[in-house]
């Protein structure tokens, strides 16, 4: 098989080798008219990236989007490379300028980054309220990776040798020329596109085999998907702490409405007692009194010793998926309303009962916090040390990350 002039000058412009085709002896003119084709639609393409990327901006829980349309030259290498397979699939064989735009499903690529783990299924379910996905959503994961988090979700998960993190949807974008083409959303985390980015540039194209480089890239996505972890958990801290400091609040609501009781029942006594009033009212009087004291005492003894001494309770049970943050909320109100059902009728108490009750509902079903649990016992979080729970979560022991670090150490020298 012999190369014209023409179709030379494609190959090199494409960063083809020769070779690779005259090997597959394959009809490059094809490749040519598709490049052609490709480009002459390639700023219609550009418009409907733009637009899915502005739609998948609009869910709050993206940090940021990127789109792109793909490079003409990748267009020709993928072909190619498929051409290249031990088993070619049917679709490539056939593959033609009149059929490439719905053949290839990445034409158009849209990225949404999210800034913690959890928030992968609040993208998750934006995405497939606004389309429906052309094939099944597909997570890639690192061995070891926690995959609880995508139980509940019906999504096929698959084991990436690079360590490749990401989740992927190919949803309906747009026609040309009543062909029909789609569009690849890509979801990760802010930390998983760092790595990727860093792994891309510098593995491809002329490192990829390299087994030093391979080694540093394995370590450094180790440690990538640790500090993913703890972003997460940092977000989840945040919320234990909202958490305690509405507990904080409600206490508060439920001692100023006893103090104006026990000032009430005070003045009542004094009057009493100037009126010289009956034996048995005045020692009524008295009783109710001491009970308004003992539950200010209750109240006010150490708020934080109480939510302290659940969060420690909670996180043993935790290792049997039991983590449950509002049974410090009911502890309280049954407290008050032993003593006093009265004092639930107060606007201002209810509102913060309130309050802390819906902050409570959304942490106990927040996965990171169940996690968080595991990995500490109550607020005593010391940088440093992981126990052997965490470690498991964040995808590797820390004896292993010591053991990577050395390795690291040892391939610099």
């Amino acid at each position: 098989m012999s190369l014209t002039n023409e179709q030379k000058i494609f190959l090199d412009k494409m960063d083809i080798d020769h070779i690779r085709i005259i090997k597959l002896n394959r009809d490059i003119q094809n490749l040519i008219e598709i490049a052609d084709d490709f480009e002459h639609h390639r700023n219609g393409l550009l418009d409907e990236a733009a637009y899915i990327a502005n739609k998948l901006q609009r869910c709050k829980g993206v940090h940021s989007v990127r789109s792109r349309v793909k490079d003409t030259g990748h267009l020709i290498e993928k072909i190619i490379r498929k051409w290249e397979e031990k088993e070619v699939s049917e679709k490539y064989k056939a593959i033609s300028k009149d059929n490439y735009k719905s053949t290839i499903t990445d034409l158009i690529g849209v990225r949404a980054i999210y800034l913690f783990k959890s928030d992968w299924e609040i993208v998750h379910n934006h995405i497939l309220s606004t389309w429906k996905p052309e094939e099944k959503v597909k997570v890639y994961l690192r061995y070891g990776d926690a995959e609880e988090i995508y139980a509940h979700s019906d999504c096929d998960l698959e084991e990436h040798n690079n360590g490749y993190r990401s989740i992927h949807y190919i949803i309906p974008a747009t026609q040309i020329g009543g062909e029909k083409i789609s569009c690849e959303i890509q979801t990760r985390t802010i930390f998983e596109e760092g790595w990727s980015e860093i792994d891309h540039n510098v593995r491809y194209p002329s490192f990829s085999n390299d087994p030093h480089l391979q080694e540093y890239l394995d370590l450094f996505n180790r440690m990538a998907g640790n500090v993913d972890q703890m972003g997460s958990y940092v977000g989840s801290l945040v919320k234990l702490i909202e958490y305690k400091k509405s507990m904080g609040d409600l206490a508060k609501k439920l001692a100023e409405v006893h103090d104006q009781e026990i000032s009430t029942l005070e003045s009542k006594l004094d009057q009493l007692l100037d009126e010289k009033a009956d034996h048995i009212e005045i020692k009524k009087v008295r009783k109710q009194l001491k009970t308004q004291y003992d539950v200010q005492k209750k109240l006010l003894i150490d708020n934080n010793l109480l939510v302290e001494k659940t969060l420690k309770e909670d996180s043993k049970k935790s290792e049997a998926g039991s983590f449950n943050l509002p049974r410090t909320f009911e502890e309280m109100i049954a407290n008050a309303l032993g003593l006093n059902v009265e004092i639930m009728k107060n606007e201002e108490v209810l509102k913060a009962a309130r309050a802390a009750e819906n902050l409570s509902a959304s942490i106990n079903q927040n996965e990171d916090i169940k996690r968080l649990a595991r990995a500490v016992s109550g607020w005593n979080v010391k940088v440093g040390l992981m126990d052997e729970s965490y470690s498991q979560a964040a995808g590797g022991s820390d004896r292993s990350i010591k053991s990577s670090v050395v390795n690291e150490k040892k391939f610099l020298k």
